[in-house]
């Protein structure tokens, strides 16, 4: 029943976006190519809508650079929510999407995509208590800098990935609904549900507790 009532969850999601992108503008990148500084002020976490793609790394300053097509730029919106940065396109869809985005920050609390966007976080970063990375669609997030945290926690919802063995933490909040994949390293503690055929690959010794619906597993890498 619970498979049943996600399933049927997921397949309304799709359809209200489906509906919704119908009535929206359609943009194809024109291939002409500048680059731009967004003032944005500060902040903690970035979300990102679409398939651009996002490079994100250490600083001890905040810049938010965006290269790509000029038609494609004055349509995307870079503002601050809270702590958190908010990457999307307004009222447009997108064919062919070339935006850039860097991004240099010096902590980073949260990432999240939606869409088919990619992730990417380097630099040596300070110890924090949590690290979270969300996954929505069939984006990925890979973690290739140093960070150290309490708590890692990292959810898949589609068929993305997200590789965080570059975060070292002590105990992992798992969650994984499709066929997307989870790679962490946890020391102490971790915790993961899966529903589907998509697995948690981990780097440590840490006690396990775990619940599947699906095929999907929880896998010593």
């Amino acid at each position: 029943m619970k498979i049943k009532f996600k399933v049927k969850s997921m397949l309304f999601c799709i359809a209200a976006m489906l509906l919704l992108s119908c009535s929206k503008e359609r943009l194809n990148a024109n291939g002409n190519q500048v680059s731009q500084i967004r003032e944005t002020g500060s902040f903690k976490a970035v979300n990102v809508s679409g398939a651009s793609s996002v490079f994100i790394a250490y600083g001890s300053t905040f810049k938010v650079e965006l290269k790509g097509s000029d038609n494609l730029i004055s349509k995307f919106v870079t503002q601050v929510e809270g702590e958190e940065l908010i990457l999307k396109y307004k009222d447009v869809n997108v064919n062919g999407d070339d935006l850039k985005i860097y991004i240099t920050m010096p902590m980073v609390t949260s990432i999240k995509t939606n869409g088919s966007s990619n992730c990417e976080l380097s630099g040596d970063f300070a110890q924090q208590d949590k690290f979270i990375a969300k996954v929505y669609g069939a984006g990925n997030i890979t973690v290739y800098g140093n960070l150290r945290a309490n708590i890692a926690e990292a959810e898949v919802l589609g068929s993305g990935n997200i590789s965080i063995e570059k975060v070292l933490s002590k105990g992992g909040e798992f969650k994984i609904s499709g066929s997307g994949n989870i790679t962490a390293a946890v020391s102490e503690k971790l915790n993961a549900k899966i529903s589907g055929s998509g697995n948690v690959y981990y780097i440590g010794t840490p006690d396990l507790t775990t619940a599947y619906t699906g095929s999907g597993r929880v896998i010593k890498k």
